[in-house]
């Protein structure tokens, strides 16, 4: 492996480190340097800001409630929580952090059948003891530390912690009796004649500890580590319960911590981390002393903390100090890629803030820095490989944002493997000969994402959270429907746009299931509608294989393309897309009646963007895209969308029967077509957005 591959390889690691990952970390093999927990916190963290941290503190040290951080998937829980345990042991308390990913598997790898199938109290049983055995492992690492609570718990407990080790009473008795013990003698007393016991004879009392260990509960593990060690704090991080695969087991497993930190208070702090789809609602399960997981987390009595999504800034000072560390270990292995990582490295930052890619992935730390740390060797590569165009592009003045291009090329093409959600306006059929049916050329998912889109009140100013002003599901089934969907398809559809059941959400997020509930776009949702779905780059990858479909023309790289042939192929392929849009609203003409005289208004108050087709954005954002090419004039992508605005007036007031050749009005209006010159008129045509 040359020093090229060995960096890219390097470059990758550090973007993609997870301060949780099983592997435990990494070695660069030429530095020797270790990337693990501790030196990804003292070299690679950076803190959310502000005083989260230090609140969060001061909650802990009351030691009642379950303190609870909950925030979207990858927004830094996970790095935030072990901070906080560094910060906690840098204060000499002791810190048990349990990994749930990891604590389930070894649950599933021990139960044989489906576990996430199993009955509640299955769960519950193999929970419990799950985290008994955690606590067992981490409090008392050696087997004479081990022995001195056994000795602790079988000589019973006196005073006020008698109640809560009542369940221990048959081995307590018996160990009392084995000893030998006077009626009046202290815990302390007893305690160390057990444990004398158990040191000297330890056969004795084998059978009594194996039957101890398998009755004793993890809060009362909890509560005599405390008593051994009064001046020493006991927290406990439960980090990752989101990786339960199914809402049951989940829901059974933060019962299980809240009756721990029931039990153990206030000798014990419980802190959890957790994304806000997965807390459970207020009054879920009604207990003596009450229940803490509840969503209205306004309210100042409840320990919980919300980790607001992450700005962009914070984004980029994590690139920023990933990408530092990275330059530090590569030294002088390869000037001249090192040089280009860091002007690529320059240039993606700003072109991050401008694109907002944090909504692209819904404010996923994780998913952004894996998308950057995926997109920059693929920039590193072409410039590799096309090295005077690259720079060219990159360094041109006026010339088109190829950056911007390329990336979002690089989306349309590898998104879905960096869980960002793709779909088109229209279905990739082109040419098979079932362009006569909406279902045929429409793309449901999209139809369905502007639907709720316009079925909200305030399409303009769209709330970035919550449910107010969403539509049900039911009146988006009820509006597509109108379109000759049926109602399982578009149920479908809409699932197939959520994530799985306690998983994050995608492009929409559900407030429950059925049609009672209400539906939303999610930030990703909103940002690829919007913003992103009628970009040049992300229309560049079908608009190339469309004109390499019959193979007589071979396909081309980007780079190897000169701008009047990109600006060609565009312009061809969306012609074609414009032609099949006037056929679909042919069709849709015949749905929406044929003597409603408002039905294009309705199909655009409807299904646009503002009031725009999306093939009508499509057209402008190209012409804006390569406006500095046409010298003033109307340009091919204008002149396309004269063309289609004359199509669309006379569909509107002319053919009804929904079979007009379409091929032949549009060449008509080809012909009538006059270029439009005056730039008011060019303003007044343009109705799309970029």
């Amino acid at each position: 492996m040359d020093d090229r591959q060995q960096l890219k390889g390097l470059l990758r690691a550090i973007h993609t480190y997870q301060v949780d990952a099983s592997t435990g970390g990494f070695v660069d093999t030429a530095t020797t340097e270790r990337l693990d927990e501790r030196s990804f916190l003292e070299k690679l963290y950076v803190s959310r800001g502000g005083d989260i941290e230090d609140r969060i503190m001061q909650q802990i040290a009351f030691r009642q409630n379950v303190v609870c951080i909950f925030g979207e998937r990858g927004c830094g829980k996970t790095s935030l929580l072990r901070s906080l345990r560094a910060k906690l042991q840098a204060l000499g308390k002791r810190v048990v952090l349990i990994d749930l990913k990891v604590l389930w598997e070894q649950i599933a790898g021990l139960a044989g059948d489906p576990v996430e199938e199993a009955s509640v109290g299955k769960l519950e049983l193999m929970f419990s003891r799950a985290l008994r055995d955690a606590l067992l492992r981490e409090l008392w690492p050696g087997q004479y530390e081990r022995d001195q609570m056994h000795a602790w718990l079988l000589a019973g407990p006196d005073g006020d912690e008698l109640p809560r080790f009542t369940t221990l009473d048959p081995v307590i008795s018996e160990a009392r009796h084995l000893g030998r013990m006077a009626s009046g003698a202290t815990h302390e007393l007893r305690s160390k004649a057990i444990l004398n016991l158990i040191l000297d004879a330890p056969h004795e009392l084998r059978g009594l500890v194996k039957q101890l260990l398998g009755i004793v509960t993890a809060s009362q593990l909890a509560r005599c580590f405390a008593r051994m060690n009064p001046t020493t704090d006991l927290v406990v991080i439960y980090d990752n319960v989101d990786r339960i695969p199914k809402i049951a087991p989940q829901s059974t497993f933060l019962r299980i911590v809240n009756d721990f930190q029931l039990a153990a208070a206030p000798l014990v702090a419980s802190v959890i981390g957790i994304r806000p789809e997965n807390l459970r609602a207020a009054g879920a399960r009604p207990n003596k002393a009450g229940d803490i997981w509840h969503v209205n987390f306004l309210e100042s009595s409840w320990p919980g903390f919300g980790l607001l999504a992450p700005e962009t800034e914070h984004l980029q000072s994590i690139l920023v100090r990933r990408h530092e560390y990275f330059s530090l270990l590569a030294g002088n292995r390869e000037v001249t890629f090192l040089a280009s990582a860091v002007r690529l490295h320059r240039e993606l930052l700003s072109e991050i803030s401008r694109e907002s890619l944090l909504l692209l992935v819904n404010g996923n730390l994780r998913a952004a820095n894996g998308l950057y740390a995926d997109f920059l060797p693929f920039l590193l590569d072409l410039e590799w490989r096309f090295p005077d165009h690259f720079m060219k592009a990159l360094g041109a003045g006026k010339t088109e944002n190829h950056l911007q291009t390329l990336m979002y090329y690089w989306i349309r093409e590898y998104g879905p493997a960096n869980d960002i959600p793709i779909h088109d306006f229209e279905r990739d059929a082109l040419g098979t000969g079932r362009e006569n049916r909406v279902m045929a050329t429409a793309s449901l998912e999209h139809l369905v994402m502007v639907a709720i889109l316009n079925l909200h009140p305030d399409s303009e100013k769209l709330p970035q959270d919550g449910w107010t002003g969403w539509p049900r599901i039911q009146s988006v089934i009820q509006r597509l429907r109108v379109l000759g969907y049926k109602t399982g398809e578009i149920q479908t559809a809409i699932e197939s746009l959520c994530g799985e059941p306690g998983e994050p959400a995608e492009t929409l997020a559900i407030e429950e299931k059925g049609g009672g509930g209400r539906v939303r776009l999610t930030r990703a949702g909103r940002h690829l509608l919007l913003e992103v779905y009628n970009r040049i780059g992300f229309i560049w990858t079908p608009a190339m294989r469309w004109y390499s479909r019959d193979g007589r023309r071979k396909s081309k790289e980007y780079f190897e393309l000169s701008t009047n042939e990109r600006i060609g192929i565009l312009a061809d392929y969306l012609e074609v897309r414009a032609k099949r849009h006037i056929r679909l609203l042919a069709n849709i003409r015949q749905r929406l009646g044929r003597e409603n005289k408002r039905w294009l208004v309705q199909y655009r108050q409807w299904f646009g963007v503002g009031g725009n087709l999306q093939i009508e954005r499509l057209l402008w954002s190209a012409h804006q895209f390569y406006l500095w090419n046409f010298d003033h004039k109307q340009g091919p992508f204008m002149n396309t969308l004269g063309i289609y605005h004359d199509c669309l007036r006379e569909l509107e007031l002319g053919d009804t029967t929904g079979k007009m050749n379409v091929e032949k009005l549009w060449r008509r209006m080809a012909n009538n077509h006059r270029y439009l010159q005056e730039p008011s008129r060019l303003q007044s045509t343009a109705t799309g957005r970029r």
